[in-house]
């Protein structure tokens, strides 16, 4: 006799679920986190403008003066690490730090993180940006609700036997949507307000 399909598993379904909500967290949130990590790049050219170099200069060889202003960014990106935090990466790729604005977010995560370049990421990854950053602290509300999707997210991933009861699911789905609908900026957000949408078909179908 044939095994049964996994897919005629509620738990395993759930379990699926769940992984495809907290996709649709991430998309929810990138927006977000795009536009603030954006403009602290644009901050940090007009605080630190560029000075003539006295080249030439390499990725992993600097002239003085290209080596002083690196490491005033580095100050200053650091400086923005919530306590209690330790930098994403061992080894920050300072020189990429001036033309690419997400090498900086990369500071604030861990270094298993996807590709943001082309407008996407994983959830976790995201999350441990907004809460190990500073420049998010007046953005959010309820930094309690990131720190629950990062346990969801977790527990998940280390799961034995890949199965949710209904009423995990429909909990890590609240869990969810509060922080896509965290009151001081994400609530009116249209990337947001989508996938807490697209959290509730999840759900009922």
């Amino acid at each position: 006799m044939a095994e049964p399909s996994r897919f005629q598993d509620s738990g395993y379904v759930n379990w699926l679920k769940a992984g495809q909500s907290l996709i649709c967290t991430a998309e929810g949130i990138y927006a977000f986190c795009d536009v603030a990590i954006r403009n602290y790049h644009l901050a940090l050219h007009q605080k630190f403008p560029r000075q003539p170099c006295d080249g030439p200069c390499q990725e992993q060889s600097l002239c003085p003066s290209c080596l002083a202003r690196h490491q005033e960014w580095e100050q200053d990106i650091l400086s923005q690490l919530t306590p209690g935090s330790d930098p994403g990466q061992t080894n920050p790729g300072k020189p990429l730090w001036e033309r690419e604005a997400w090498e900086i977010a990369e500071v604030f995560m861990r270094p298993s993180h996807e590709s943001f370049r082309a407008g996407g990421g994983d959830t976790i990854s995201l999350v441990q940006l907004v809460t190990n950053c500073r420049l998010f602290a007046s953005s959010i509300a309820n930094r309690q609700s990131f720190v629950d999707v990062t346990a969801i997210r977790r527990n998940l991933f280390q799961s034995t036997d890949f199965k949710l009861t209904n009423t995990e699911l429909k909990d890590h789905i609240k869990a969810m949507v509060t922080l896509l609908e965290d009151p001081t900026q994400l609530k009116n957000d249209a990337r947001a307000t989508q996938a807490v949408q697209q959290l509730h078909q999840v759900k009922e179908n």
